[in-house]
């Protein structure tokens, strides 16, 4: 069970387990969507929040990175190669010597791990942004937004969206 409301309970299952009372808790992409819908459900138990380059406003930036579910099925291909996943982090790192040594072949290994196409398709399938307005403005923390400029999956004006939705 991939959904969010799942590694919702499953964080806090782990910060019942350590005696954790009160967190700071920070997302980035996806893990930003799971990191503001926690805070806006869990208010009393999020000191803050910080957001780096998160999704959840919108979906990116479709001439760099296309749609998701095609981008998904392609990614799930047998065929997809060294060359396909270096134009993937070449666009998400701003360049191919962004690329830290080994991460390309890491990358194919896990594209190419057996069963991950049944892995990433239950992800993608439980994907559910609901409405970030609504989530958004539930949030009482304090909140960090961080946004790299160069970034070209989510471009640097989806920081203002969340500064908007941010009460």
């Amino acid at each position: 069970d991939y959904s969010i409301d799942n590694t919702m309970r499953t964080i806090d299952a782990l910060l019942d387990r350590l005696g954790v009372q009160r967190v700071a808790v920070i997302g980035t992409s996806i893990g930003g969507v799971v990191a503001f819908r926690y805070a806006a459900t869990r208010t009393k138990r999020v000191a803050s929040l910080v957001l780096m380059n998160s999704a959840g406003v919108e979906w990116g930036n479709e001439k760099i990175i296309p749609p998701q579910p095609q981008r998904y099925n392609e990614s799930l291909s047998p065929t997809v190669s060294l060359s396909d996943v270096r134009t993937i982090l070449a666009a998400v790192l701003q360049g191919p010597e962004n690329i830290p040594r080994g991460r390309l072949d890491r990358g194919l290994d896990y594209i190419r791990r057996e069963g991950r196409e049944k892995e990433a398709a239950a992800m993608v399938g439980t994907y559910d942004r609901g409405k970030p307005e609504e989530v958004l403005s539930q949030i009482k923390a304090p909140v960090l937004l961080l946004w790299g400029g160069a970034n070209k999956a989510l471009d640097p004006s989806v920081a203002n969206r969340f500064a908007e939705l941010l009460t």
